[in-house]
C-alpha cells in the first residue's frame, strides 16, 4: 500500500513538472525585448485580405505557382531554410557559404544572440499568429475561390 502511495506521488510530481514544462514550452523566452516591451506588430500589419479581393486572388495564385516547385531542389532548399531554431540548426545553413563551422563552441557569442533575437521575434509575433477560429487567415488554396 505504502509503495503504491509513492508510486502515486511520484507520478503526481511527474505530472506537474511535466505540464509546467509544457507551459514554459509554449511560451516564448525571453530575448533582447521579451514581453516587457511590446512592439505591437499587429499595429504596423494590415489585416488581411478580402476574400473576394485582387489581394486574395494574387495570394492565391501565388500559392499555386509555388505548387509546381514540389518534389524539385527548390523546395528542398525551402525546407532547409524553414529552421528557426535552435540556433544550431540555423547557423548550419550559414556555414557553407562563410566556410566555417558555427556552433556553441567556436561561436557562443552569436548563437547566444541568435537565440535572443528568435526569441523577440516569437514575442513579436505572438499577437498576429491565430488560429482560424480566433480570427487569424485562412492559407490560400486552390479549392476555394479567389
Amino acid at each position: 500500500m505504502k509503495s503504491a502511495l509513492n508510486l502515486l506521488y511520484v507520478g503526481a510530481l511527474l505530472a506537474v513538472g511535466l505540464s509546467a514544462e509544457l507551459a514554459r514550452a509554449q511560451q516564448p523566452q525571453p530575448g533582447y525585448l521579451g514581453p516587457a516591451n511590446p512592439l505591437h506588430a499587429e499595429a504596423w500589419l494590415p489585416p488581411p485580405p478580402a476574400e473576394d479581393s485582387m489581394t486574395n486572388a494574387a495570394d492565391v495564385a501565388a500559392y499555386l505557382h509555388s505548387r509546381a516547385l514540389i518534389g524539385t531542389a527548390r523546395e528542398q532548399e525551402a525546407r532547409a531554410d524553414d529552421v528557426v531554431k535552435p540556433a544550431e540548426a540555423v547557423a548550419l545553413r550559414f556555414s557553407y557559404i562563410m566556410g566555417v563551422t558555427l556552433d556553441r563552441r567556436s561561436a557562443p557569442h552569436l548563437l547566444t544572440m541568435m537565440d535572443l533575437v528568435r526569441n523577440d521575434a516569437e514575442w513579436l509575433m505572438l499577437p498576429v499568429k491565430k488560429a482560424v477560429a480566433s480570427g487569424g487567415r485562412r492559407r490560400p488554396s486552390p479549392s476555394r475561390p479567389a
